[in-house]
């Protein structure tokens, strides 16, 4: 049976495994770097999506340790970098 899905890490040992970690703040970032400068939206998402398989890519997980990372962790990533891009682009904008 399966781990229930924690929200937000409350711990060391949640990290990676919760869909809000420590490192949750440092996606956000990437994102809203991503959209100031205003790179393209397919470029972003393209990006976004390889960056968590190659973390998960077995050569890539001794260094990234990657390997550890759950299904919730990397959609939480992927949605807070998402969310991240969009602040980005209004700020950009002005809007």
């Amino acid at each position: 049976m399966s781990a229930a899905i924690r929200l937000v890490a409350r711990s060391e040992a949640d990290t990676d495994k919760a869909v809000i970690d420590q490192w949750t703040p440092v996606v956000f970032g990437a994102g809203v770097a991503s959209g100031v400068l205003d790179l393209s939206t397919e470029t972003v998402v393209i990006g976004a999506f390889a960056f968590e398989v190659v973390q998960a890519w077995p050569p890539s997980a001794a260094w990234m340790q990657g390997s550890g990372e759950s299904l919730a962790n990397k959609t939480g990533d992927l949605a807070v970098f998402i969310l991240g891009y969009w602040l980005g682009k209004k700020l950009k904008t002005g809007a």
